[in-house]
């Protein structure tokens, strides 16, 4: 009977995962061809979201990694907003470092999205290809098609991120408490709207290679432990290589990303204090031995950023994001927890209550709740030590989704302690209900943030969230009825403007 219920709720879990992504990417193929107001054809907007993006499609559409072309299409691009103002900024030199050492045009992101879009990029210049000798018109090299591929591929990548955090929580907490965790934090914090309103940029995408690390890291401890327990040790070695290379991409992704490697360091040290300290000296024998496979797998994983930095910078190894002051300790500690600007407990105080779960579960259980305690730590010291700590335009903290898994296991020890332990019946109703009231005003906060209501560059709007209500009902009423609303081509035609210098 239980294997029964088990099989049931694992088939309703993947038909509502499959059923939101359908719907996700169905959303955003509808929102992206309505496009904003002020532009004239449909077209990535942002700053970072278009340095992410030009990685992608120069490598697949043009063959190459120079971005005088993108970066002059954007700059150009009448009516295209601040977008337009902040290209036109950095090619007039205005706006960071213009030229590399070696004369190209600088990109201080990573590639990693770029190259996880690559599949689907070449599959929509195959059909701008097949376009084109159908019928006698020429596709533009910056056609609808390619920015919608790049949002479709991170979405997707998401999407398996929100599987890799299910898998995990399940094994420690059933299906059905992991359900109601991910649930709450893709719709109480600032995860969801990264995944489904704000794909382009790279903190979904990161999500997911971070979780998708630490599955490896919690496979490679088992690995580890039955090798020092007489198992094959190629196979922890092995599971090393992979954990490093899946960290080494991560990074490809967002630098930042690096902090992770903290996760397979605590939990081997977990391991050991339950298991090893009688064999010791085997224990950090091969823990050595794995840690320089794991090293090699980094490596690996982050060779085509290497590559990338010295063909565009001449050199192997760039501090890209130059200009950019960080200080050796978090200064700004404090204006990200609690500051009026993109503050991780004003912004999304949910999340206060998924940092005191993973206090709990960290005395419950220690082990990956430690990790991720360790990682949050690490997250906060460098986004503290960092000079543009807001990093400006964003729904909350945005370098914090990146960790989101840290608090998916936060709110899954808090559901886990609703549903299982002994507590008055008045206090557990007194959590759930506290949960669900600021999953419900995260929802809000969101509309009225895509609203305008409260700027994503402005401090926290207090009461003014409250001012607008004919605004918050106009954008809720589209973002409900957007699929109706689709004016223009997937496959834009191409003329001289498009090609740029």
């Amino acid at each position: 009977m239980l294997g029964a219920r088990q099989r049931c709720s694992r088939r309703i879990w993947r038909c509502a995962w499959v059923g939101a992504l359908l719907l996700c990417l169905a959303w955003n193929y509808a929102s992206f061809l309505e496009t904003v107001p002020y532009c004239h054809r449909p077209y990535i907007l942002g700053w970072d979201s278009n340095g992410y993006f030009a990685w992608g499609r120069s490598l697949a559409v043009d063959g190459d990694i120079d971005f005088r072309n993108d970066f002059s299409f954007l700059a150009r691009m009448g009516g295209f907003g601040p977008t337009q103002a902040h290209f036109s900024e950095f090619l007039r030199g205005e706006k960071g470092e213009l030229r590399t050492p070696i004369g190209r045009i600088a990109n201080k992101y990573g590639l990693g999205m770029g190259l996880i879009s690559l599949p689907l990029l070449y599959v929509a210049r195959l059909l701008s290809y097949m376009w084109e000798h159908l019928t006698p018109l020429r596709i533009s090299p910056f056609a609808a098609a390619y920015p919608l591929a790049f949002i479709f591929s991170s979405i997707l990548v998401g999407f398996a991120g929100i599987a890799a955090s299910f898998r995990i929580l399940r094994e420690r907490y059933g299906a059905t408490t992991s359900l109601i965790a991910i649930l709450c934090g893709l719709l109480g914090l600032n995860l969801g709207y990264y995944i489904w309103f704000d794909p382009t940029m790279a903190h979904g995408v990161s999500f997911a290679c971070n979780t998708l690390f630490v599955a490896s890291a919690l496979g490679w401890v088992r690995l580890f432990e039955r090798s020092v327990g007489g198992g094959r040790m190629t196979k922890a070695w092995a599971g090393a290589l992979a954990m490093g290379s899946i960290l080494g991409f991560s990074c490809t992704v967002r630098y930042t990303n690096a902090a992770f490697s903290l996760v397979p360091l605590v939990l081997v040290l977990d391991a050991w204090r339950e298991h090893g300290r009688e064999r010791t000296g085997a224990w950090v024998a091969r823990a050595i031995q794995c840690l320089i496979a794991a090293t090699a797998g980094t490596m690996l994983g982050f060779l085509p950023q290497i590559i990338a930095w010295k063909s565009l910078y001449g050199s192997f190894l760039v501090y890209s994001y130059s200009g950019e002051a960080i200080y050796l300790f978090p200064v700004h500690l404090w204006r990200i927890l609690f500051g009026s600007v993109n503050s991780l407990f004003i912004w999304t105080p949910l999340a206060a209550i998924a940092c005191i779960g993973l206090g709990m579960a960290a005395a419950r259980a220690g082990g990956l709740a430690a990790a991720a305690i360790a990682v949050l730590v690490a997250e906060l010291w460098i986004y503290g030590g960092w000079d543009w700590y807001s990093l400006e335009y964003s729904f909350g903290m945005r370098g914090l989704v990146d960790c989101s898994f840290v608090f998916l296991l936060g709110l899954a020890e808090i559901v886990h302690r609703l549903r299982t332990t002994r507590w008055a019946v008045w206090w557990r109703a007194s959590v759930a209900l506290l949960i669900s009231a600021l999953v419900l005003w995260n929802l809000y906060f969101l509309v009225a943030c895509r609203a305008g209501i409260q700027p994503g560059v402005e401090p926290f709007a207090g009461r003014n969230l409250f001012s607008r209500p004919d605004r918050w009902l106009e954008q809720a009423r589209r973002d409900l009825t957007v699929f109706w609303a689709p004016k223009y081509s997937v496959f834009t035609l191409s003329d001289p403007f498009d090609e740029g210098p």
